[in-house]
């Protein structure tokens, strides 16, 4: 704070400094009735100082997510205990797999169902690649270290040796939604 200190108004500073205070007396692992009270204390002088913004133009409203969480605290931490340092970006890092990609990829034209239907398929492929990695039939490429040869073929096997070329297949989904070919590269190799 002290590095804006002087460049910005009196209470911006006052703003970081109530977010601040609230937000490192909630990481505490053991929290009593003194500290609620600091928390409600501090959430208090977050809310009124962050008025100025609004007064300077920067933002408009604060309907933001994680600001309105900001006044359920006291009643979590009553009803379930001290927080320990969670962290509510979670959340958003869920969003983006589950929300924003699919709607990247759907028409737009119902776009829920769209949604939860690439959701669905999704998980389908993910639960069918790993079974298929469980059962040996096919070898998890974000484990491998080195791109050698995906299977190895040796004459003690029960069939013996298998002819013809090898080769790595790969399987590539469109990431927008203007590549709407399924993109198949087999690479073949000796």
């Amino acid at each position: 704070m002290s590095a804006i200190e002087g460049f910005v108004p009196k209470e911006v500073i006052q703003t970081f400094r109530a977010f601040l205070d609230f937000y490192y007396l909630v990481r505490r692992n053991v929290l009593d009735e003194v500290d609620l009270v600091k928390i409600r204390d501090a959430l208090s002088r977050f809310h009124t100082a962050r008025s100025v913004f609004q007064r300077l133009g920067i933002r408009d409203n604060f309907s933001l997510p994680r600001q309105h969480a900001m006044k359920h605290y006291i009643t979590h931490i009553r009803n379930f205990g001290a927080p320990n340092g969670l962290c509510s970006s979670i959340t958003e890092s869920a969003h983006i797999p589950f929300v924003k990609r699919p709607w990247r990829r759907s028409s737009r034209n119902e776009p829920i169902e769209e949604m939860l239907l690439i959701n669905e398929r999704i998980d389908k492929l993910t639960t069918a690649r790993t079974d298929f990695v469980q059962r040996g039939m096919l070898v998890d490429d974000r484990r491998r270290a080195n791109h050698g040869p995906i299977i190895e073929v040796s004459d003690e096997t029960e069939n013996g040796p298998v002819n013809g070329p090898m080769c790595d297949g790969v399987t590539a989904l469109a990431q927008t939604t203007g590549e709407h070919i399924l993109s198949i590269f087999v690479l073949l190799r000796n």
